[in-house]
C-alpha cells in the first residue's frame, strides 16, 4: 500500500473527534444507506448519518488535549477532505461515557492494497509507525489481518494509544476502479465490544456498485 494511502488511513483513525457532532441530525427512515461513494450498507438502528455534502458546513474542530500533537500536514489533508466532500460519518445519537460519541467514518480515496498478500501484511508495521508519527505518541495495533469484504480483499486493523481509553477499528477495502474504501469505527473501552459487533455487521452488509 502506498505511503500516501497509509497517511490517509492514519488520519481516519479518531478523525471524528475533530468534527463537531450534530446531535440535531435526523435518523434515516430506513437502515439501508446508499452512499455517494459507490456502496450500500446497513447502518445500526437509530444511528444518524452525516453525508459528505453536510460535513463542510460543520467544519473541523481545533485539536486539543491528546490530539494537539497531530501532524499538521495530515490535519490539513483531513480538513481538505471534509471541504471536498470525501468523508461520511455515522454516529450513535446518545453520547457515551465522558461525552464521547461512538462513530463510524467512511472515506474513499485513490489507491489499493498490494497484489501480494505478504506485502499487505507488511503494511501493518508501517501503519503502526505512521500512526505514531501522526499523533505524536506510541500507537499499537492489536489486530492486523486480511479479511474479505463484499468479495473484495481488505486489511482489518485495531489500534489504541493515540488517546487513552479510546480504540479504533478500521477496514481498508480494495474496491474496484482503483479506489480504497476506508471504514473506521471509534469507541471508548466500555463500548468497544458493541461497536466492534456493529461495525462487522455494517461491513458484512456492504454491497459495492
Amino acid at each position: 500500500m502506498k505511503r500516501s494511502s497509509l497517511g490517509v488511513a492514519a488520519l481516519c483513525f479518531l478523525s471524528f473527534q475533530l468534527v463537531a457532532c450534530q446531535h440535531g441530525a435526523v435518523a434515516p427512515s430506513q437502515n439501508r444507506h446508499a452512499s455517494s461513494f459507490g456502496f450500500e450498507a446497513e447502518i445500526p438502528t437509530e444511528w444518524h448519518a452525516l453525508p459528505a455534502s453536510d460535513l463542510p458546513e460543520i467544519g473541523v474542530e481545533e485539536p486539543s488535549g491528546a490530539l494537539a500533537n497531530i501532524d499538521p500536514d495530515l490535519l490539513a489533508d483531513f480538513s481538505r477532505a471534509i471541504q471536498s466532500g470525501e468523508v461520511e460519518v455515522f454516529y450513535r445519537p446518545n453520547p457515551a461515557v465522558l461525552g464521547f460519541t461512538d462513530n463510524v467514518s467512511v472515506r474513499s480515496t485513490p489507491g489499493g492494497l498490494p497484489a501480494n498478500e505478504e506485502d499487505v501484511l507488511a503494511s501493518c508495521e508501517v501503519l503502526a509507525q505512521t500512526l505514531s508519527a501522526a499523533y505524536g505518541r506510541p500507537v499499537t495495533l492489536s489486530v492486523c489481518e486480511l479479511r474479505e469484504v463484499a468479495s473484495q480483499r481488505s486489511l482489518y486493523v485495531e489500534a489504541s494509544g493515540a488517546v487513552e481509553g479510546v480504540h479504533s477499528m478500521q477496514y481498508l477495502i480494495d474496491a474496484d476502479g482503483g479506489k480504497l474504501l476506508i471504514v473506521t469505527a471509534t469507541a471508548i473501552t466500555d463500548t468497544l465490544p458493541d461497536l466492534r459487533s456493529e461495525l462487522d455487521s455494517m461491513v458484512g452488509s456492504l454491497e459495492l456498485e
